[in-house]
């Protein structure tokens, strides 16, 4: 099956990474080791990806979300379409960009879902065509695993306003010993005497650093389905998570806290 993965434009230049274009290598790698003929295209203009992609493919698989108007008008093809959108579940805080995405969601003929989540997001507000659910996954054996950590705790990704580092670092501050790795994007982001911003690590640096430490933290506001939290799973670290960045974890209470009062 002739088959391509759709991308929206997005080259970061190394050493930056982009946990979806990660994600999308992954699925053409274990596509093409079972015997699928796989392409990515990360093309900026909608029409020439159409334009290339009309007749020349078996199934299509959409992870741009501002490409499916178009797809839905002039792809021939049937597609399935899966948003990585770290809002999604938050109505609120949508941008006009992606809330006029949204509305066409609905008339994509498949959706392929990264988590239970959101699968019941979609088909609750009224989705009807084909959904499935695909977690992400990783390929462990690119982990450099180290048998003890640091007993430092590290906070992985883009540093930005929905993920909220900047609350982190000012709690963490004087408490414990936090490496925060990534691109600087919030100018409130500030260090502090144990949290420390250590720059922007390849994809290569994160397998082989990862699992020097001993505990992962991500207290976004705002994730569908972090790629991170599995690389720090696979690396052997415990990981503190916000409700947001939880998605496809088991959350059975087990930890019960009480109050003291003195």
């Amino acid at each position: 099956m002739k088959i391509p993965l759709v991308a929206w434009g997005y080259i970061p230049e190394p050493p930056l990474s982009h946990s979806v274009l990660t994600v999308i290598n992954e699925y053409k790698n274990c596509l093409d080791k079972i015997g699928h003929q796989v392409d990515i295209l990360n093309e900026k203009d909608v029409n020439k990806a159409i334009e290339y992609i009309n007749n020349n493919y078996d199934s299509v698989h959409l992870h741009a979300y501002g490409f499916v108007s178009e797809f839905n008008r002039n792809l021939k093809q049937k597609y399935c379409f899966t948003c990585h959108d770290g809002y999604l579940f938050k109505t609120d805080k949508w941008n006009e960009e992606f809330r006029e995405a949204y509305q066409h969601y609905f008339n994509a003929p498949g959706i392929i879902a990264l988590s239970h989540l959101t699968k019941k997001f979609f088909l609750k507000s009224g989705y009807s065509g084909y959904i499935s659910v695909q977690v992400n996954g990783i390929d462990t054996q690119k982990i450099n695993f180290q048998s003890q950590g640091n007993n430092k705790a590290i906070c992985l990704g883009w540093i930005q306003p929905r993920k909220q580092q900047k609350l982190l670092a000012k709690i963490i501050d004087r408490n414990i010993e936090i490496d925060f790795v990534g691109p600087l994007d919030d100018p409130d982001f500030v260090e502090g005497t144990t949290t420390k911003h250590l720059g922007v690590w390849s994809l290569e640096q994160v397998y082989s650093c990862l699992t020097n430490y001993s505990c992962l933290v991500l207290i976004s506001e705002g994730e569908v389905a972090p790629l991170v939290v599995l690389e720090a799973m696979a690396a052997g670290l415990c990981i503190v998570v916000s409700e947001s960045a939880s998605a496809n974890l088991h959350q059975k209470e087990f930890i019960r806290f009480c109050q003291i009062i003195f």
